[in-house]
């Protein structure tokens, strides 16, 4: 009949965001802070949250300062804390917001 047809997929590579499990802010230089390590397309850490076991929120940044185990201008325990990221990230003519979630171990 004269008609055509075609189709288009866009492939979207997955964003590479490596959060680590754990950190020991002990001022060795190694593995201190806490936060996301990510590549070239994603802008900014827009938002880190910290939670300790009991939900108290011991940290936040809305600039995408990592944590340096600090609660309140005291060292926070060796313990497991719960986080949430918000990331942005560009993807073509896209910008989006990535939440993430997880756990780490902060080890005195």
């Amino acid at each position: 009949i004269g008609c055509s047809d075609s189709k288009i997929d866009f492939y979207e590579p997955p964003l590479n965001v490596f959060i680590p499990n754990a950190f020991t802010p002990d001022g060795d230089g190694l593995n201190d802070t806490f936060g996301a390590l990510t590549d070239e397309r994603l802008e900014e850490v827009f938002e880190i949250k910290i939670y300790n076991r009991w939900g108290n929120r011991v940290y936040y940044s809305d600039t995408g300062v990592p944590w340096d185990g600090m609660d309140d201008d005291k060292a926070a325990p060796t313990d497991v804390y719960v986080w949430v990221m918000t990331i942005g990230c560009e993807v073509g003519d896209l910008n989006k917001r990535i939440v993430k979630s997880g756990d780490v171990t902060l080890i005195r």
